[in-house]
């Protein structure tokens, strides 16, 4: 069900294959950059141990690498930068769309805290446009294309500049906070079950340890 979601609300056109009821309007191709701020993270000095914490304290940030990014959102990190590392790295608020872009391109967050990230990370601060959620959920389809036209080679990249010309075709925020409300509760839904489906799991395997000895 959410493949199909995914397939027919999300408009690679001016008109997508499934609308909810009251919007009729074509979608608008925008650039990335004409969706919010975009940014490229970068490392600050690992020789520096004063720059990195292991824990989350009182002024430290999270700092995000690829290896963190495995979920929607991304809450905790290996690292974290402290109050002098973040000196010297780029700081993005919360809500902040990341994307890898160097390596393993298209794995895709939204950051809950303000965070620093490194340069393999392209983010997209969302302006009035653009639904925080929403990006994130179309991000998978710009993966698909940036994997498409990435150099061939032991490693692959798509620069800032090339990131930022990356074309999407984007709806009115109201038809935006619709479709991703209806996502999020298709996550909800999908975590609800897995989470089932594991203890359920959990009782089959204590039921055959038990019952047959």
């Amino acid at each position: 069900m959410k493949k199909y979601f995914l397939d027919n609300l999300f408009a690679e056109k001016e008109y997508p294959n499934l609308r909810f009821k009251g919007f009729t309007d074509a979608w608008e191709q925008c650039k990335l950059k004409n969706l919010g701020n975009i940014r490229t993270g970068n490392t600050p000095s690992k020789s520096h141990t004063k720059y990195y914490s292991s824990n989350n304290g009182k002024e430290s940030i999270p700092w995000v690498t690829p290896t963190d990014i495995n979920s929607e959102y991304t809450t905790q990190t290996n690292l974290y930068l402290t109050s002098e590392g973040q000196k010297y790295a780029r700081i993005v608020p919360p809500d902040t769309l990341l994307m890898t872009c160097i390596a393993s391109i298209g794995k895709n967050t939204i950051s809950t805290d303000v965070s620093g990230f490194n340069q393999q990370i392209n983010a997209i601060i969302p302006n009035d446009k653009s639904n925080i959620r929403f990006l994130y959920f179309i991000s998978f389809k710009i993966s698909k294309y940036m994997n498409k036209i990435a150099p061939a080679g032991m490693m692959p990249i798509i620069n800032k500049t090339e990131f930022s010309k990356i074309k999407v075709y984007i709806p009115v925020i109201n038809e935006q906070n619709k479709i991703s409300n209806l996502m999020e509760k298709l996550n909800y839904l999908l975590t609800l079950y897995e989470n089932k489906q594991q203890h359920l799991t959990e009782i089959k395997k204590t039921l055959l340890n038990t019952m047959f000895i």
